[in-house]
């Protein structure tokens, strides 16, 4: 894993593992942010891509799912934003307030092995 915050590599390989989706960009939070892309310590983004031919949409609907029922889901948001010019869509699931990233990627790979052959076939 080049590049990414360990606190947040867990949950980085674990929505990797949905199908159709593709990571672009994260942060793990930093003390003291230098850049616009940068989170603050207590927070983190994680930005994909989904591929609908390749289950994607299910992947998404799935990730979105978890999110709003995890024990921290008033911590957590998923929005979505065009990368212009009338091309794709793309989606960031952020963290504030101190939301713990790896209790997410264990709350995902629970519901990703329970779904895991509904997925496959999406």
């Amino acid at each position: 894993m080049i590049d990414i915050d360990r606190n947040i590599q867990r949950l980085v390989t674990e929505l990797n593992a949905f199908p159709g989706v593709a990571i672009f960009s994260s942060c793990g939070g930093h003390p003291d942010p230098s850049t616009q892309s940068q989170r603050s310590a207590g927070e983190f983004e994680v930005s994909f891509n989904i591929y609908p031919l390749h289950g994607g949409w299910r992947s998404l609907e799935l990730i979105a799912s978890v999110v709003s029922e995890c024990v921290e889901h008033g911590k957590l948001t998923i929005t979505v934003w065009s990368m212009g010019g009338g091309g794709s869509v793309c989606f960031e699931l952020v963290g504030r307030e101190k939301a713990d990233p790896d209790l997410l990627a264990k709350s995902l790979s629970i519901a990703r092995e329970a779904f895991d052959d509904d997925l496959s076939a999406a």
